[in-house]
């Protein structure tokens, strides 16, 4: 284009040159440019027209970027879980040696204060001590006793008054929560890891000697993932025998009644992964424990991934348990709770079977897997397993526990690694067929994965054989997704003692429930994805700007080469060529299909099949794109929660320093001089140890990357709070995470400028009816209007305001 430029240039202002040389340098010229254009912006027409196609439904694709994201945060937190056990591990042994040879430095001190026994205190002064906490702070408390508990099986219907309690808002003690968890966790441990209940499931006719424990129906209930008020409660409302769709059931062969756990008709599965992710795990956890002692012989709870102490602590539960039990009182946080609750993830058996059904979390764990080998796990040998985060070589199985928990299924034939989890494998229809032949099984009833309508089958041969996926946690996660939940019935009928097709049951989030719970709009929903994306932007940040950086370049020169080279209207006038003082060049401007091939280039392999041009008006809106400002707009949220740790009370800032034990303990490790920060050579030095130790373990971690990737604030030394961030998810508001990430000074408060910017990009993302006027005059109006002070900026009280007016949820 140059070359042909310069010759442009030079015949123009020769007045010998042909016509047919201007035409063909003409043509030339137009052929580069537009070739020009064409290889360094769009996509293909077919990929063009195929990414217009899936803009008509904006919400399918923030669901569908919403999935690739969780995906990523679980492989992300799945690593950072064996780092921390890992880490953990080798902070015991340090421990260890230092006791033995009472050389103790100043880190190794902290690390057994921290570590230290509680002082000895008798029930009846624990239990007044918890009743002084308790009555301080006026809590809806209830309690029960030992005899209570043991009574339960005698007198199930007394389980629903503590389940109506938990309804209103009541909580337990923590004498109470103890007490539960040791009475469940000692009866789990009676039962085989294999539960069968094929024989209970044929029909009378085939069994006469059992009629009196004949299960018309087994019920599988999937993953609740904390979700108490929105899945559980109405789960166990459908699980009432006389609630039948219709007054009938309607399916192959008879109509037929179905069975009630609660009056022995019927048995229910939950299939593990109570905890995590949503805020009601303690809720969940100990309403099936009580449901558990109610009905021992029609209520089952299989283990799932997260019925892990390692992944349990990662993930939140032990947070919950903290924030709601923590006390002043005490040093040791919920340590004694959480010993509770490790026991009873431990207690927990691993899978069911029916006459015509296999149920299990996660899945089959290789291709010649036989359920022999469940059963022959002894609940002694299940029960010392209390994670299995980095199972260690010998240990047979742990292994396989870890792949029953973590396997999921795909179309693709045979078995492979799962390396979307970093956990498992993936299995194909031919290994659950031959499974399931090899068990006279016509189903294996799994969980584990969240899917759209909360069931999904994976059909096997053409006489029904399937995988099944159950998942009962609607709207997951915590009410922010857009999935239905649906819990699965698998009906005992029919003369040759044989099963009818399983049906199925599937609901969605109630908008307000009849406690006032309501549900998250789609805005808000949207919210938890955009805080999701914003850190996958801000740990890739590199390789996207060099990427953007590339296309701003390519783009700036077609723009060059279009305002050179115009033509006068009239067909026979000359080439005009425009001086380059009038060339703009954006050097940081990207179009639409540029940003979308760069965030497919950079982030495929982490977010495979997101169209990106398909959600781009929601992250980067408009028809140009300035990427310097969505890298620093994305990366300045994911740390926008870290910069406000300064502002913290003295009760807050005390709460989180006695949360995560585990943490805690890696962190003094870590700390080696004692001075409260990490500094990098400290860092490097323990996860390089770690790689010594351990030749052989999973950890991959390059120790300088994650040290920057720890160090939020940049300045060279890792804090306790920025560690703790590092192995926890982050919820903080997306509205307020953009406005304050539009603070580029630092300064604290919001200019005049920064707020236009911020109304401009949240109307971006807003319904019509939800949009804040965005003329020029009425952003000055609300500015001015929330300006109390007249200073010219909006501090953080005056920004509150606007927060509590156009987001009072």
């Amino acid at each position: 284009c140059s070359i042909i430029a310069g010759q442009l240039g030079a015949n123009s202002s020769t007045s010998s040159s042909s016509s047919s040389s201007m035409a063909f340098a003409l043509a030339a010229t137009t052929a580069l440019v537009a070739a020009s254009v064409s290889s360094s912006s769009s996509p293909p027409a077919k990929a063009e027209a195929k990414h217009a196609q899936k803009q008509h439904d904006p919400e399918a694709e923030m669901r569908a970027l919403g999935k690739s994201l969780q995906a990523s945060h679980e492989r992300q937190m799945v690593r950072m879980a064996k780092l921390l056990h890992s880490l953990e591990t080798l902070a015991e042994e340090a421990v260890e040696t230092a006791t033995a040879t009472k050389d103790n430095d100043t880190a190794v001190e902290n690390c057994l204060e921290a570590n230290a026994s509680p002082s000895t205190t008798s029930q009846e002064e624990q239990d007044d001590e918890d009743t002084e906490d308790e009555e301080a702070e006026n809590l809806d408390i209830i309690h029960i006793t030992e005899a209570e508990l043991t009574n339960l099986a005698n007198s199930p219907s007394d389980v629903w008054m503590h389940i109506e309690a938990l309804k209103r808002g009541a909580i337990y003690g923590r004498e109470d929560v103890k007490r539960i968890a040791r009475a469940a966790s000692t009866a789990m441990r009676k039962e085989p890891s294999l539960i069968d209940l094929s024989e209970r499931c044929r029909c009378k006719e085939q069994a006469p000697g059992r009629s009196s424990d004949h299960l018309k129906t087994v019920t599988v209930v999937g993953d609740l993932h904390g979700h108490f008020e929105c899945s559980l409660v109405k789960i166990l409302d459908m699980l009432d025998g006389q609630q039948k769709k219709d007054g009938i059931f309607v399916g192959a062969g008879k109509e037929g009644e179905l069975g009630s756990p609660w009056d022995g008709t019927g048995a229910v599965v939950f299939n593990g992964d109570f905890v995590d992710r949503g805020k009601n795990s303690v809720e969940v956890v100990l309403a099936l424990l009580l449901l558990k002692l109610a009905y021992p012989n029609t209520v089952y709870l299989n283990r799932g991934n997260h019925e892990d102490s390692v992944i349990a602590t990662v993930y939140g539960c032990s947070d919950e348990l903290q924030n709601r039990y923590g006390s002043e009182h005490s040093n040791d946080g919920v340590q004694d709770i959480w010993k509770e609750f490790e026991d009873v993830f431990a207690s927990l058996p691993l899978a069911v079977r029916t006459n015509d059904a296999c149920i299990m979390h996660g899945g089959l764990p290789a291709s010649d897997f036989q359920l022999e080998q469940i059963a022959a796990i002894t609940p002694e040998d299940r029960f010392r397993i209390k994670t299995m985060v980095e199972p260690s070589a010998n240990d047979e199985t742990c292994k396989l526990m870890q792949n029953i928990m973590w396997s999921d299924p795909h179309p693709e034939e045979g078995v492979t690694p799962n390396e979307d989890r970093g956990c498992g494998v993936m299995f194909g229809p031919d290994v659950v067929r031959s499974f399931l032949s090899n068990h006279g099984l016509k189903y294996l009833i799994r969980s584990h994965e969240p899917v759209d309508e909360g069931y999904e089958l994976l059909e096997c041969d053409e006489h029904g054989m399937s995988a099944v996926t159950i998942f009962s946690a609607a709207s997951y996660p915590g009410g922010a997704g857009f999935n239905n939940g649906a819990i699965v019935r698998l009906h005992s009928d029919g003369k040759d003692g044989t099963s009818r097709e399983a049906s199925f049951e599937s609901y969605s989030e109630v908008e307000e429930g009849s406690d006032g719970h309501m549900s998250l709009t789609t805005q808000e929903k949207m919210s938890h994805t955009f805080k999701a994306f914003a850190e996958v932007i801000a740990s890739n940040r590199s390789a996207l700007e060099e990427e953007f950086e590339y296309l701003a370049a390519k783009r700036a020169q077609r723009m060059t080469l279009r305002r050179r080279f115009s033509r006068a209207e009239a067909d026979d006038a000359p080439l005009v060529a425009t001086s380059a003082a009038t060339v703009r060049n954006d050097p940081v401007m990207i179009t639409p299909e540029q940003w979308a091939d760069a965030m497919n280039y950079a982030l495929g392999p982490e977010l495979p099949g997101v169209n990106w041009l398909g959600v781009q008006r929601f992250m980067a809106p408009g028809d140009i794109i300035d990427y310097k400002k969505f890298l620093n707009l994305h990366c300045s949220m994911c740390s926008f929660d870290q910069s406000q740790g300064g502002g913290m009370d003295d009760s807050t800032r005390a709460t989180i320093l006695r949360n995560h034990e585990a943490i805690l303990k890696v962190f003094r490790f870590l700390d080696v001089d004692g001075s409260g920060e990490v500094d990098r050579e400290e860092f490097c030095n323990g996860i390089n140890e770690l790689k010594r130790e351990n030749p052989d373990s999973a950890v991959s971690f390059d120790a300088e990357k994650l040290f920057d990737s720890i160090d939020a604030d940049g300045s060279g030394s890792i804090e306790l709070s920025e560690f703790q961030h590092a192995f926890q998810a982050v919820d903080v508001p997306y509205h307020v995470a953009v406005m304050m990430s539009l603070d580029e000074d630092k300064s604290g408060t919001i200019d005049r400028f920064e707020f236009h910017e911020g109304v401009k990009l949240l109307n971006a993302r807003l319904r019509d009816s939800e949009k804040i006027p965005d003329s020029v005059d009425e952003i000055n109006r609300l500015f001015d209007e929330l300006d109390d002070d007249g200073s010219g900026e909006l501090d953080a009280s005056e920004f509150e305001q606007f927060v509590k007016k156009y987001y009072p949820h």
